[in-house]
């Protein structure tokens, strides 16, 4: 719960920057009470009193997603900003310099499928023309099934790598206990995400599952369960 304070203080910034000659207000929503901007959905969830939701866009910001939105968006998330552990969410383009360029911000402390689903309605009212061919996320199961039921329903998914690389590392360390296994393990997993030829990127899967499915099962089981469906 955040002190009136910091409520008042937040109001008063977020006046400001909707009196100005171009509203940056996306979507502005205070707990224990109703959406003041934007989008209303977040009053009928189940949760909507302790939600609390401020999304911007400046203009600059709204024109390079409109420019570059063909080519890959990335919804990146921050957990755990502040004192209160709210999230900070930021969707990305590449610039024409192949540079990562924050195009939206939303800050909530709620990332569940409805309230995602609100805060992109709310950049969908802003932007209603807009177009997105493909997503990179990392791999949360919310945000890109949010985002793809509101300018969907043919959006292109990809995760970051470095996501995926990560939470490898993560249950390799919590299901396979030989170090050995391990490090020869993720060696393997690298060479088959960086794999280009679709027909190698077959064999080292299916060599690699061969290998390690008696020695570390409970590994080549979440693999499987998470990734060999998703091959793109």
């Amino acid at each position: 719960m955040q002190p009136a304070s910091d409520a008042v203080s937040v109001s008063c910034i977020v006046e400001n920057l909707k009196n100005e000659p171009y509203n940056r207000i996306l979507i502005f929503k205070l707990q224990d009470l109703k959406t003041i901007w934007g989008p209303s959905d977040l009053d009928s969830l189940p949760n909507w009193e302790s939600s609390f939701v401020l999304g911007f866009q400046t203009k600059e910001q709204g024109d390079m997603l409109m420019k570059h939105s063909h080519k890959v968006l990335c919804i990146d998330v921050t957990h755990g900003t502040n004192f209160y552990d709210f999230h900070l969410l930021s969707l990305h383009i590449q610039d024409e310099y192949g540079q990562g360029y924050a195009v939206a911000h939303f800050i909530t402390n709620n990332l569940d499928f409805h309230t995602l689903v609100v805060l992109f309605s709310s950049l969908r009212c802003k932007i209603p023309n807009l177009k997105v061919n493909t997503v990179m996320t990392y791999d949360d199961g919310c945000s890109f099934n949010a985002f793809n039921s509101v300018f969907g329903p043919n959006i292109k998914h990809l995760l970051c790598q470095w996501h995926v690389y990560n939470a490898w590392k993560r249950q390799l360390v919590s299901k396979v206990h030989d170090k050995s296994h391990r490090d020869k393990m993720l060696e393997e997993l690298l060479k088959i995400m960086y794999e280009k030829s679709f027909e190698n990127f077959e064999n080292r899967l299916l060599m690699f599952l061969n290998d390690y499915s008696n020695k570390c099962q409970k590994f080549t089981d979440y693999f499987v369960k998470n990734y060999s469906g998703r091959k793109e």
